[in-house]
């Protein structure tokens, strides 16, 4: 049982998801782990786009460094060519409204869960090392994205846990995995 798990509030994930075999388990769990990992490389993305200063001066056409009128591409001609004479020359404003939002479009709560309610089926007796050995990078995802949820801290408490359990039970790739606090070695080393 998981600590995490409790007898008043129930099993942190009371359903388990079972497949027709291991191979079928890794690729649902890494398709997760990739829409996990693509919400946080986007969801960094917005946050610098977000904090990018434009710049909204006009520039002045005889400039040389206005980049607003090129002519044709790997056409040397001047910029007297350019049929955008009467057109204002300006920088063009970065506005964040005009970008989809990321969050309706990949449910990352949805794919942690996912994961972690098909990690059962592969730590059965069965799949012996392979189990457990193809749980790492999924693993590893939930539990760098459920601190982005301050109210999944039940989830990421059970996913701590069980990288414990498997640091223990001899999987000691997992110890060096966790950048921010080393998983507890084994004492049977």
């Amino acid at each position: 049982m998981n600590p995490a798990d409790d007898a008043k509030l129930g099993k942190v994930f009371p359903v388990a998801f079972h497949f027709p075999n291991l191979m079928t388990a890794y690729t649902c769990m890494i398709h997760w782990a990739s829409l996990i990992l693509l919400w946080a490389v986007l969801s960094h993305v917005y946050q610098l786009l977000g904090a990018l200063k434009v710049d909204n001066t006009a520039t002045d056409s005889s400039s040389p460094a206005d980049t607003s009128c090129h002519g044709r591409v790997g056409d040397n001609s001047s910029h007297d060519a350019c049929s955008c004479e009467d057109k204002p020359h300006s920088t063009t404003q970065f506005d964040m409204n005009q970008l989809l939002p990321v969050d309706p479009r990949i449910d990352v709560l949805a794919a942690t869960r996912n994961i972690c309610q098909s990690l059962e089926y592969c730590m059965q007796k069965e799949m012996k090392g392979l189990g457990p050995t193809t749980t790492v990078i999924p693993l590893m995802a939930v539990i760098e994205i459920l601190p982005n949820f301050p109210h999944c801290s039940r989830e990421l408490a059970w996913a701590k846990a069980l990288c414990e359990k498997f640091s223990e039970k001899g999987l000691r790739l997992m110890q060096y995995l966790d950048s921010e606090e080393p998983v507890r070695e084994s004492k049977s080393q």
